[in-house]
């Protein structure tokens, strides 16, 4: 039996790995999502790149509670726009529940449907 664990970029030993086991993971997460809810999130993850246009990369990613939207080392470019879209999300809904994680790469938000 393969022990299995789940690998954080910080901690793994060959960071190349690491990378190559969140896009499996998100591949395989990625079936429990309905197409309605795949474009709602591509819709939203298209709308926040409008006002972190710096960030130096930014991913879509899948997880099997909720999907995930990353931007390493934001810069914000419209913070009042910004703060509305974001008033705007927490009414939206299509979910039941948006959560912005910060950590020391830059900013995940979490949509729950």
């Amino acid at each position: 039996m393969i022990k299995r664990q789940l690998l954080n970029r910080d901690e793994a030993p060959v960071p190349y790995f690491a990378i190559l086991d969140a896009r499996m993971r998100s591949a395989k997460a990625k079936s429990l999502y309905s197409i309605r809810q795949e474009a709602i999130a591509t819709g939203i993850f298209y709308a926040l790149q409008l006002f972190y246009t710096r960030a130096t990369k930014s991913y879509l990613e899948y997880r099997q509670k909720f999907i995930a939207l990353k931007f390493d080392h934001p810069r914000i470019t419209d913070r009042k726009g910004l703060n509305n879209y974001e008033d705007g999300l927490t009414k939206d809904s299509r979910l039941s529940k948006v959560e912005v994680v910060k950590t020391k790469q830059g900013l995940i938000y979490r949509l729950y449907f």
